[in-house]
């Protein structure tokens, strides 16, 4: 039971964090379902990413650096900008990934 409430409350205030903490979260009054969906998922990612974003030491030293809004403009650049030949992708992904926390 008590496992049951800690998961709840994890899920309540991941809630009050996006609707009170910044996120400006409110209801997506919308006659077309997918696009309130599609909000919906879309916050919680921009959730997700700053969770990591400010759960890493290194991008943390980069937002600290550069600022918010550069580092996210950086950040989009950097994934929509041909910087990554497929060749090496492909060469990257097939090497065992190793995940380190600091």
């Amino acid at each position: 039971m008590y496992l049951g409430a800690r998961y709840r409350w994890a899920i309540e205030d991941s809630n009050h964090t996006e609707k009170c903490r910044g996120y400006c979260y409110e209801h997506a009054f919308s006659y077309n379902w997918q696009a309130m969906c599609g909000f919906h998922h879309l916050m919680r990612l921009a959730h997700l990413i700053n969770a990591i974003a400010l759960a890493t030491h290194r991008v943390v030293k980069w937002v600290k650096k550069m600022g918010i809004r550069e580092f996210l403009s950086f950040v989009k650049g950097t994934l929509t900008g041909p910087w990554i030949s497929s060749d090496w992708a492909a060469q990257f992904l097939r090497q065992p990934f190793e995940f380190h926390i600091e």
